[in-house]
């Protein structure tokens, strides 16, 4: 990572690193920051035709990643990642629901909800999106349980380190698109629970659900009121980030350019994703065209980015490649450094 003046900063904590170097990073909007994220996040222990991630979770929060896309499945009250038919070795597991949970348990260290809760509390201001879909094998109690899981362990109240589910009035992206960096560290407000509203219950009782989780809508609906727009990139050719064509790649940024167009007009935007998946290409080729395209992708994000292109959340398969979050906090120490100077 690179050098500040300050001293280094670190993968792990750049949010807050960045927040004290540079007081103006606290001021940038959360829904125009740029944000490295992971699709299918939790793939790495999977099989190869389902594995789209060589970082496990952990990994990538420690290497900068503060956007996860989690499709949970769910056995005997076990809650684990699954990618379609592929099923977890146990090394998946999101965690186990009881009604007298205790998260801090060290039997539940294991689990990926607790990892992500010890990374929390060990870097305090770090701001996580989690974003989950695909549900499998759910009832209708799972869907509840789940939510009571989720508010078990990323709540919590210690002397070092605080954190809360950022809540705001539900319907629109408008008030997401008003807080800050250093409006929501300010009242440690550190993890966005978002939920497809596919499948769903639809009850009384689903209140419970929408209290806690902010909907994300696939399409670019204008008027959608969504607080998460991630537009699926997918066409016959199965290309998806794989550019190495001049005809791919000018199809592929020119679709991009369109989303943001649409989603920067809209002005109630919440957060928006840009994808960078090779899911769709044969097997065992995805991760041999994110070596290959992944290094080019990000620095055309950059590029835009320093073009004043409005950009969020960027999410990459096998976020191993191409330094993705070093590149993004290289970004905004050029940009704030330049600022600051007198």
């Amino acid at each position: 990572m690179q050098n500040t003046a300050l001293g280094p900063l670190r993968t792990d904590n750049w949010i807050g690193d960045l927040s004290i170097y540079f007081p103006a990073f606290k001021n940038i909007l959360i829904n125009r920051l740029l944000i490295p994220g992971s699709h299918d996040s939790g793939t790495s222990r999977l099989g190869s035709s389902a594995k789209t991630q060589s970082f496990t979770i952990k990994e990538q929060l420690e290497n900068g990643i503060r956007y996860l896309d989690i499709r949970p499945k769910v056995h005997n009250s076990t809650y684990y990642i699954h990618h379609e038919i592929t099923g977890p070795d146990g090394s998946a597991d999101l965690g186990y629901y009881s009604a007298n949970l205790n998260p801090d348990d060290a039997s539940n260290n294991k689990y990926i909800f607790k990892q992500i809760r010890d990374f929390l509390k060990n870097n305090p201001s770090e701001i996580l999106i989690l974003k989950f879909q695909n549900y499998k094998s759910f009832g209708k109690d799972d869907y509840f349980n789940l939510i009571s899981l989720i508010k078990a362990y990323f709540t919590f109240d210690t002397p070092t380190s605080k954190c809360q589910l950022a809540r705001f009035d539900h319907g629109t992206g408008a008030y997401i698109a008003k807080e800050t960096v250093g409006s929501l560290l300010n009242a440690n407000k550190r993890v966005f629970i978002i939920w497809a509203e596919a499948d769903v219950p639809v009850e009384p009782k689903s209140k419970q659900i929408w209290d806690f989780a902010f909907k994300f809508t696939p399409s670019l609906t204008p008027v959608a009121p969504y607080c998460l727009w991630d537009p699926y990139w997918h066409d016959a050719s199965d290309k998806l980030a794989n550019d190495d064509t001049p005809a791919d790649f000018a199809k592929w940024w020119n679709w991009h350019e369109t989303n943001l167009t649409t989603w920067a007009d809209n002005s109630q935007s919440g957060f928006f994703v840009l994808q960078s998946q090779m899911q769709q290409l044969p097997i065992g080729d995805a991760d041999a065209s994110a070596k290959r395209n992944n290094p080019k992708n990000i620095q055309h994000y950059i590029d835009w980015a320093k073009a004043n292109k409005p950009l969020n959340i960027l999410s990459f398969d096998f976020v191993n490649y191409g330094d993705l979050c070093a590149q993004v906090v290289n970004y905004y120490v050029d940009l704030l450094g330049k600022n600051s100077q007198p």
